[in-house]
């Protein structure tokens, strides 16, 4: 038959394939809307406390070095 074709698929795709959807069913069935904005929401506290923390430690040693410099505190 001049025009057909066929596609033999090795057995070895075939099981890779079918471990991909098992793995993608899986953790589609473990991330949802409600798991993925908590992941985010602990994201942004983690982020908002980091820059907290380097804001507080770079304004310590700013007070201090200033303090020994001039010989005063000042906040």
């Amino acid at each position: 038959m001049a025009g057909v074709y066929t596609l033999e698929v090795p057995t070895g795709s075939a099981e890779a394939v079918a471990a991909a959807k098992s793995v993608l069913d899986s953790v589609t069935a473990v991330l949802n809307i409600t798991n993925v904005a908590a992941i985010l929401a602990a994201c942004m506290g983690s982020a908002t406390l980091l820059f907290l923390a380097w804001w507080g430690v770079r304004k310590v040693t700013k007070v201090t070095v200033n303090a020994f410099a001039r010989g005063k505190l000042s906040i």
